[in-house]
């Protein structure tokens, strides 16, 4: 890997193949190529341009320009191997990394986010700090938990929802994996939850065809994953203070039920009001 500081030359250049994701089985295929990602900054435009390529070659198979605000690369959670997604305007580019040394990894994505001036908690954290997944975040889980489905598929999602409230006092608040493609197409039959869920996609995507596709999406998987993360390893921090939840010590607590115990202790009723409600 290296980093250069010419503007002649990439400032980022390292080792690493291309994925392809199908929409169809939802699966990432990596391609096999030895290859390299270039990136390199267009002073004049004010863009980032990438470009990928065989080592063996000198000819471009695959490149993008835009801008570093409209960008972010981040690991992929779901798998063990090295991947990471490079979002361009919400679109999922997939990479993994063939550098030897897997703490290249960190350096790799500590230069992105210089590039693309945005921080480490900003990108570890995307799907808790973006405004617009955290809307749909929230939105999608009210709905897996609220939504009364039709008769044919009611017992399915009953048994879900009673699984998700039986969960509360472990570490993940968001399915994943089989569960998260059947609640996605339980929700997406419902046209109440459609209606709701529609408002909280990212901007382009206006159609009800959309929702499906996004929730099903590696980056919608993603953001649930790195929410999960955050429970499982008590990274909380920033999460709890954007939302203005109170916790004792330096560190936020592990797991969703703390989680859940310090909303209702920051914003449920108080017990004055309790009383009153059974007086009255």
């Amino acid at each position: 890997m290296r980093m250069l500081q010419s503007q002649a030359e990439p400032q980022l250049e390292f080792n690493c193949g291309r994925m392809t994701y199908d929409s169809l089985t939802k699966k990432v295929s990596a391609d096999s190529r030895r290859g390299k990602l270039k990136v390199k900054k267009q002073p004049h435009q004010g863009t980032i341009k990438v470009e990928w390529s065989e080592r063996n070659k000198n000819a471009t198979d695959w490149n993008r320009e835009f801008f570093g605000s409209s960008a972010k690369w981040f690991e992929c959670t779901d798998t063990e191997a090295r991947v990471f997604i490079l979002m361009i305007d919400n679109r999922e580019n997939f990479f993994w990394i063939q550098e030897t040394d897997e703490e290249k990894d960190k350096e790799i994505s500590d230069k992105f986010q210089e590039l693309f001036g945005t921080s480490e908690d900003s990108n570890n954290n995307s799907g808790s700090n973006n405004a617009t997944d955290q809307n749909m975040l929230d939105a999608f889980r009210n709905a897996m938990l609220s939504v009364q489905p039709q008769q044919a598929n009611q017992n399915l999602m009953q048994q879900l929802q009673e699984q998700m409230m039986n969960d509360a006092d472990l570490e993940d608040l968001f399915p994943a994996g089989e569960q998260l493609d059947t609640i996605v197409e339980l929700l997406i039959s419902e046209e109440e939850v459609v209606n709701d869920l529609m408002q909280h996609l990212p901007e382009g995507l206006n159609d009800p065809s959309d929702l499906g596709s996004h929730l099903s999406s590696p980056h919608f998987s993603a953001a649930c994953s790195r929410l999960n993360q955050v429970f499982r390893t008590g990274e909380g921090n920033i999460l709890y203070n954007e939302l203005g939840l109170e916790f004792q010590g330096t560190d936020a607590p592990v797991g969703v039920q703390a989680f859940l115990d310090a909303i209702e202790e920051t914003y449920g009723p108080e017990e004055e009001d309790d009383e009153e409600d059974e007086e009255a």
